[in-house]
């Protein structure tokens, strides 16, 4: 038995449908899956029923796009057992999915000052959903602007002083560990390696903290060894993931279940939250 407990969906920024996360669940033995798109609980309750479906025991999640404004970094934070139709929560991350879609008109009026054919319409297939920074790249390779995701393409557009850099309003990772812990949700750091998020575990600990992900892709030797020794210092329990992103990865032909821990860690949870 395996647990994955970070993926994504369409519903973010993933290339993969729920269904398609949830068979390849099923096919590589994952038997807990967590769904932890970014910044929004939508589908979760048809990805409850994808699970009986497929016989995959789904764990409602999200992953909050946090900031760590001490230390001036991005800062993730997964919740897993979340309600999945609480307003604090949808009221919480409304104010990132709006600034992204506020960014999203200026985007697309940069890159056609710039000569790019590009336009609204072309982003019409995600309906209310966010676009994301992926999305663009996708529609820019289908126009044959760029050949891949993280290209030179993508680093001169959104890295620097590029001109679909822009910036986004994060909440406080501090909240969102006080909200997550408020709604009875299980708020975990996520992939602290990524951001160099060691330096704010303490606060994120008195805020509530209750886990870390150990299990994760570029998590490297040295980052697990420190993660083990914070889990044992501050009760964190460890928990992880594939970060499943689909071809929106940057390798992406990773499947659920490459990154996954025992589902014994959901028992421990499970009792932290009664």
């Amino acid at each position: 038995m395996k647990a994955d407990l970070h993926t994504h969906t369409t519903i973010s920024d993933c290339s993969l449908t729920q269904e398609e996360v949830v068979k390849q669940a099923q096919k590589n033995k994952v038997t807990h899956l967590a769904i932890t798109d970014h910044d929004t609980t939508m589908g979760l309750s048809e990805a409850l029923a994808l699970g009986e479906k497929y016989s995959v025991e789904i764990i409602p999640g999200i992953e909050i796009s946090a900031y760590d404004y001490q230390n001036d970094k991005k800062c993730h934070i997964v919740g897993l057992y979340v309600p999945i139709d609480n307003k604090e929560l949808q009221n919480f991350t409304a104010p990132v999915n709006q600034s992204r879609k506020d960014n999203l008109a200026t985007q697309i009026s940069n890159l056609t000052e710039s000569g790019y054919d590009i336009s609204m319409k072309d982003f019409q297939f995600r309906g209310e959903l966010v676009v994301y920074k992926q999305h663009i790249m996708d529609v820019l390779i289908a126009k044959g602007y760029a050949q891949k995701i993280y290209g030179a393409k993508y680093q001169e557009l959104f890295k620097g002083d590029g001109i679909c850099n822009l910036k986004v309003n994060y909440p406080d990772a501090l909240e969102a560990v006080r909200l997550l812990r408020a709604v009875n949700a299980f708020p975990v750091l996520a992939h602290p390696g990524i951001y160099d998020n060691f330096d704010i575990i303490e606060d994120l600990v008195d805020s509530g903290l209750m886990g870390i992900e150990g299990v994760y892709p570029h998590c490297s030797a040295q980052d697990y060894a420190l993660i083990e020794q914070l889990s044992n210092k501050y009760d964190l329990l460890i928990t992880g993931g594939t970060d499943i992103h689909g071809h929106y990865s940057d390798n992406p032909t990773a499947e659920v279940g490459d990154y996954s821990v025992d589902p014994s860690v959901l028992t421990e949870i499970k009792k932290l939250l009664l």
